[in-house]
């Protein structure tokens, strides 16, 4: 008919997307379009037939593995005889890119009855499957949020209840050593002393784990917050897994120290990852330096740097500049990743100012380098109030615990130093000690927590109700790196869980040195 538009033998190249058809049952190419090209990142193969298309197109599930012949959109359409729809393949072009396809596949039934050709299109849905993948990793990292806050809640109340027990276990063991120092049971009860400071090591370790997220800042030493992490890995990690530690200084950090035993635990498990199957040496270390004109953020001054090193396979420097991406993974099936490991680290450098740096290793293995700025001094003692404390003097002692074991150690030790011991079982029970005693006492020795009345708030009605008596705050809960925030809250020091009686006896010292 005159007037009819002509069309095109290319109009296929004008669809948004590719087309691929194919003869029925060889596979043997019968045309394909320019959005198929563009998005395979080649021309349509005609020296491919059914059953080897695989590898010579670079289709991959989204593991990366090679996708199966069998479940492939054009043998599905010829065997099922039905329109077929995938949306998990993944085409790894010659250059190196990927991209995410949604494949539909549809039989041609041809008069005789059988399939003579499959017609198959190609959607590119790279960035619907990013946001997926996104969507997917933050809820499981969701999920895993809740599981850890609920184990850290669980680690968190162990690791106080065994405290409470290791602390009478050190006092009765120093008591009975005290009593009688030639008794052919000292080389045993030496070994007493030696497993609690060994469990207490791991119920840091657990305590370390609890706090995370708690976004407390606080001064605190490198050093010892990485070492509680490599504690807890030593005790976990396969065992053809060599853990090394050196250290180096003692810089004191100010931040959330949750924060770096986040990012070091997500170091380490890298490292060990990097490593696996075959195993390998991991090495630690903290180092003191001074950096005269450090790269941005830094600036110059004493610095401290925690060094993380494996002898895995090492970065390739085709994705050193995309490891610390969100969502950025390279481990593939069978080790499971959600990509916001190196992620989460370089957002807890930023947090403390410092700097992150992954050096150029390979093939020797990966090393990572956090450089972290020096904190400053910021404590300052409570003001004196009284003169010091005379030799020998006999010092009347509240002890507040609702563990009768603590309490009962904790007074014997007490008396064996010469004091008098009060005792109550909670924090209400104290103030009405300390009413009832007209005030009469010189130190007030308080767990922090306890059913009535906590430590914390008995501490404050003790500050208002008797402010010149010196409060020592006892914990299996807390540790060294709260000790700034226990003395903001008036309390003049904090005793840490398991305690020996030497700690206790110098405790006491030290808080009544101020008392006439």
């Amino acid at each position: 008919m005159a007037g009819e538009p002509k069309i095109p033998a290319d109009i296929l190249d004008l669809l948004a997307v590719g087309v691929w058809i194919a003869k029925a049952p060889s596979g043997e190419l019968v045309l394909s379009n320019k959005v198929f090209r563009e998005i395979m990142g080649m021309d349509a193969r005609s020296d491919v037939a059914a059953g080897g298309y695989t590898e010579p197109y670079g289709i991959r599930d989204a593991h990366g593995a090679a996708y199966p012949e069998d479940k492939l959109p054009f043998s599905r359409a010829l065997r099922e005889r039905t329109i077929v729809k995938v949306d998990d393949i993944v085409i790894h072009r010659p250059d190196g890119t990927r991209v995410d396809v949604r494949a539909t596949a549809r039989p041609w039934i041809g008069e005789s009855g059988e399939v003579e050709l499959v017609v198959i299109s190609f959607e590119d849905i790279t960035t619907e499957a990013q946001a997926f993948r996104a969507r997917a990793a933050s809820e499981e990292q969701l999920r895993q949020g809740e599981r850890l806050r609920s184990l850290g809640q669980l680690a968190t109340g162990v690791a106080h209840d065994f405290n409470n027990i290791l602390t009478s276990i050190s006092i009765i063991a120093e008591d009975i050593r005290a009593r009688d120092p030639a008794s052919p049971f000292a080389p045993e009860l030496a070994e007493i002393g030696a497993a609690v400071t060994s469990a207490s090591q791991l119920t840091k370790a657990l305590l370390a784990f609890g706090r995370a997220g708690s976004g407390k800042a606080t001064r605190f030493d490198l050093a010892s917050a990485v070492r509680s992490v490599l504690d807890l890995t030593k005790r976990t990690f396969d065992r053809n897994i060599e853990v090394t530690f050196a250290l180096r200084g003692t810089g004191i950090v100010r931040g959330d120290p949750s924060q770096i035993e986040q990012l070091c635990l997500n170091l380490l498990i890298n490292a060990r990852d990097a490593m696996m199957p075959d195993g390998g040496k991991l090495s630690v270390t903290v180092e003191d330096v001074h950096l005269e004109a450090p790269p941005i953020p830094l600036a110059p001054g004493q610095h401290v740097v925690l060094t993380v090193a494996d002898t895995g396979p090492g970065v390739p420097p085709e994705i050193r500049d995309h490891i610390f991406e969100p969502y950025f993974t390279t481990k593939g099936e069978g080790r499971p990743g959600t990509g916001l490991g190196l992620a989460t680290v370089h957002a807890a450098v930023r947090a403390f100012g410092g700097r992150l740096e992954v050096l150029d290793n390979q093939p020797r293995g990966a090393i990572f380098r956090v450089t972290l700025p020096v904190a400053r001094s910021s404590v300052t003692s409570l003001p004196a109030t009284r003169q010091p404390e005379k030799a020998g003097r006999s010092l009347k002692i509240l002890v507040v615990d609702d563990e009768r074991m603590v309490r009962d150690a904790t007074r014997r030790s007490l008396e064996q130093l010469g004091h008098v011991v009060l005792e109550a079982r909670d924090g209400q029970e104290a103030i009405d000690r300390v009413v009832s005693e007209q005030k009469k006492i010189d130190l007030v020795l308080l767990d922090v927590v306890m059913p009535k009345l906590n430590g914390r708030d008995a501490l404050a009605r003790l500050r208002r109700l008797a402010p010149d008596v010196p409060v020592i705050l006892t914990s299996g809960h807390l540790d060294r790196s709260d000790e700034e925030t226990v003395i903001g809250e008036g309390a003049r020091s904090l005793l840490a869980k398991p305690f020996t009686v030497r700690q206790l006896s110098e405790a006491v010292a030290q808080a009544t040195a101020t008392a006439p």
